[in-house]
């Protein structure tokens, strides 16, 4: 399973090179624009024409990637090592450990996200089609809201329907939890294993997608 993953991964990559000229290779390239590390994005770019070199949001995302490219690097210390637990809100208000909904699954995704924060919803279809996936095979997520409104942040939770546990921190502990974890922007998301040790940081939904199916069976 995990060969095949990366066959799918390497062919949908080079499909993307071989084609980024033409209308239907632009077309994948932006449908799956936020799935790319820094460096095949470079190398796509290099192959690019101008409609897809001057795009706002490739430049955008590309100028986002150079800098967590930086932020990855730092962040490899953190490999391996427990993760922090803290005390946050739930949704009925009373104080939980984000330990409390660790449940018995091997793999979870730890989302930092926000009601206001464009990117983070548009990753929460991603999401669900994870957890509903993967979710009986040892998967699961738990949101962390960070600079949120309690209002806002229960009103998106209504609206979007997510099944997985969810908890807001407080304005002050969101500054903790970004200095503890090294992150300045949302989304972003740590995978850790069985053994509550962190596996990867700095991820999405569309990067997760990608990485998933090479590590449950």
């Amino acid at each position: 399973r995990k060969e095949y993953g990366k066959m799918r991964n390497d062919f949908q990559f080079n499909v993307i090179k071989n084609n980024i000229l033409n209308v239907v290779g632009k077309k994948v390239f932006m449908d799956d624009l936020y799935s790319f590390f820094y460096d095949p994005l470079c190398e796509i770019m290099e192959l690019a024409d101008d409609e897809i070199k001057l795009n706002k949001e490739v430049l955008k995302e590309l100028d986002y990637r150079k800098k967590e490219e930086v932020r990855l690097k730092n962040a490899e210390k953190c490999r391996g090592v427990e993760f922090t637990d803290f005390t946050l809100t739930s949704v009925n208000g009373k104080p939980t450990k984000i330990s409390d909904l660790y449940g018995d699954a091997e793999y979870i995704f730890i989302d930092f996200w926000a009601s206001w924060c464009g990117p983070c919803v548009q990753d929460l279809p991603n999401l669900k089609e994870l957890y509903e996936k993967y979710n009986d095979k040892g998967f699961s997520i738990i949101g962390i809201a960070v600079n949120d409104t309690e209002s806002a942040w229960k009103k998106s939770l209504k609206e979007h329907d997510l099944p997985w546990g969810q908890l807001m921190a407080s304005s002050d502990m969101s500054k903790e939890l970004k200095k503890t974890y090294d992150f300045n922007g949302i989304p972003y998301g740590i995978l850790i294993d069985k053994d509550r040790k962190i596996m990867a940081v700095n991820l999405r939904g569309q990067i997760l997608v990608h990485i998933l199916p090479q590590i449950i069976n």
